[in-house]
């Protein structure tokens, strides 16, 4: 299991939240996400033999909201995919 934290932007209240928590909880591979409006971040456990990045901030992406890695807080999965 992977532990990914994501910076979203966008998210204007607890239903922004709880959208993109459902997409991304939705998504196969994925075990845990935890969404905060208020601090614009998601922090998603999964399985990246099942899911990858990609896939997960599409899917946030397609339900409307600005996404990018927390590199500091993701260093070494970052450092992991990108060397």
């Amino acid at each position: 299991m992977e532990k990914l934290e994501l910076k979203i932007k966008g998210m204007h209240c607890v239903s922004c939240e709880n959208r993109i928590k459902e997409a991304v909880s939705g998504l196969k591979g994925v075990k845990d996400a935890k969404v905060d409006y208020a601090s614009e971040k998601a922090t998603v456990e999964f399985d990246n033999a099942k899911i990858d990045v990609k896939n997960i901030m599409k899917t946030i992406k397609n339900a409307g909201y600005e996404v990018e890695m927390n590199k500091e807080k993701s260093k070494g999965f970052f450092k992991k995919i990108f060397g």
